[in-house]
């Protein structure tokens, strides 16, 4: 599978990008000690995607390295670290559970340093890490989405008020498209509108995150 990087010219599409994760990372920080957990772990993961992106960019414009896929190597480790541990969060009243979401975030950031390990070598986009990844997100925000409708957990707030629900559907729409194109065109050249396709995710996912923290930040500062 052959993907073209968007980022390596500033296009118009580009700086929109780098604009909302920096606009999420700034009300994270801005408002970070009345954050719960799950949101300045996200404020986190938010600022880390956002150096990658950026000096990846930089690197690739100005030649100093050829591919931006070892970027995405790191970046997959810090994810599933974070994720593992945001979600674990949300399952904290289920602790045994919990215990398993982190053991497994772990186990799984550990294979993809191994696999990125046995790749540095090669120019191909880490799609088995990605696959990795993929699976352990789909798997959480599918669960969080039926813990959340139990009735035993269902609080007075209204479902599209609370944080979570905007994290989780974020994650579930990005990874399960996402997934799906990047296995549909495992063995292709990916075409143009997949890619237009993937960065349209990744603006939906990353506004779902900014309207994550406005909730947050709202109900911290109404109590």
């Amino acid at each position: 599978m052959e993907i073209k990087y968007l980022g390596v010219v500033m296009t118009p599409r580009f700086i929109l990008y780098l604009a909302l994760l920096l606009v999420s990372v700034g009300i994270g920080l801005v408002n970070f000690k009345k954050l719960p957990a799950p949101q300045k772990k996200l404020t986190f993961l938010i600022g880390i995607v956002f150096l990658s992106e950026f000096s990846s960019f930089l690197l690739l414009r100005h030649k100093i390295i050829d591919s931006n896929y070892v970027f995405y190597y790191g970046l997959q480790v810090v994810q599933l670290v974070l994720y593992g541990q945001i979600y674990a969060h949300y399952f904290r009243r289920q602790d045994k559970f919990a215990r398993i979401i982190r053991v497994g975030s772990y186990i799984l950031a550990t294979t993809v340093i191994c696999i990125g390990f046995f790749h540095l070598q090669q120019i191909a986009f880490p799609s088995i890490t990605s696959l990795l990844l993929s699976l352990f997100i789909l798997a959480n925000s599918l669960m969080l989405f039926l813990y959340l409708m139990n009735i035993d957990n269902v609080t007075s707030t209204a479902i599209w008020k609370q944080a979570q629900f905007w994290i989780n559907s974020g994650n579930l729409l990005f990874f399960g498209i996402t997934s799906f194109v990047f296995g549909f065109f495992a063995y292709l050249e990916m075409p143009d509108w997949a890619l237009y396709l993937i960065q349209v995710m990744n603006y939906v996912l990353y506004s779902f995150y900014l309207i994550s923290m406005i909730i947050s930040v709202t109900r911290r500062h109404a109590n």
